[in-house]
């Protein structure tokens, strides 16, 4: 093969820039419009360890480019973007994505994106990137049942994390958005001995300590309890809310109003 031919034929990367760099959530340029992903298909031989397909809304190209980065290292095939988010719901169905992440679209709130994704048939999973946002907009995006409540500054490893605990199902709310949630939660126990979600006082106070972020071995200690009693308070808050881990547990618990 001459120069000039192995020159035509190799891949160019359009955005340019080693986007191991780029930092989620750093506007940059502003544009508008979509495009399909067909660049980001997986490599041959690699379609089999694929975890599912997404469409990213935001207005900030380089907001879509870290989040672009991240899905591939999770092995997820991105295959639409748009800063509107009427192109971007539109992509989510026609692509039949099963993640939609969302950040600041350009032509609506995001709350407007999330209403209509939940107001069809069975939709993709939903993860949200915010900004500034006030608890009772946050409590009805619990409501709408979004999957991820995330920072729109969020870094690439805090966001894998939470992309691979949607995908198995669980509810993820960062720590900051839970602690504005539950206005920080005081650990008094319920009047009643069996509070709201078939909570005992005891297990409610393990919660509240949980939403402030506690481990495992400082609610023991705060409790004058041992960590083997945690654990087990633990399992029981989890089946009472039908939750799948931590996260899962405090997004079910905001939604009851058990942390307000």
């Amino acid at each position: 093969m001459h120069a000039s031919d192995a020159s035509e034929s190799a891949p160019v990367d359009r955005r340019g820039g080693d986007r191991r760099r780029v930092a989620v959530g750093v506007p940059f340029e502003r544009r508008t419009g979509d495009r399909r992903m067909a660049s980001r298909m997986a490599p041959p031989g690699q379609a089999a360890d694929l975890r599912g397909t997404a469409v990213v809304i935001d207005e900030w190209p380089l907001v879509r480019a870290g989040v672009a980065q991240v899905l591939q290292e999770q092995g997820i095939r991105l295959v639409g973007e748009a800063a509107a988010a009427a192109e971007g719901l539109h992509l989510a169905r026609t692509e039949r994505a099963s993640i939609l992440i969302v950040g600041t679209p350009g032509d609506c709130s995001l709350i407007e994106v999330i209403r209509s994704v939940r107001q069809g048939p069975r939709g993709p999973r939903v993860i949200a990137l915010l900004t500034r946002t006030p608890s009772s907009e946050l409590r009805e995006l619990l409501t709408l049942e979004t999957d991820a409540l995330l920072l729109r500054s969020v870094g690439q490893s805090e966001l894998g994390a939470a992309v691979g605990r949607v995908l198995a199902g669980e509810r993820v709310v960062t720590g900051p958005l839970l602690s504005l949630l539950a206005g920080a939660p005081s650990p008094t126990p319920a009047v009643d001995a069996d509070g709201g979600g078939g909570l005992t006082s005891k297990e409610r106070l393990v919660l509240a300590r949980l939403a402030q972020g506690s481990s495992n071995k400082e609610i023991a200690s705060a409790l004058h309890v041992s960590a083997a009693t945690v654990k087990t308070h633990l399992s029981h808050i989890y089946a009472k809310l039908d939750a799948s881990g931590r996260h899962d547990a405090l997004a079910r618990a905001m939604e009851l109003g058990l942390l307000t």
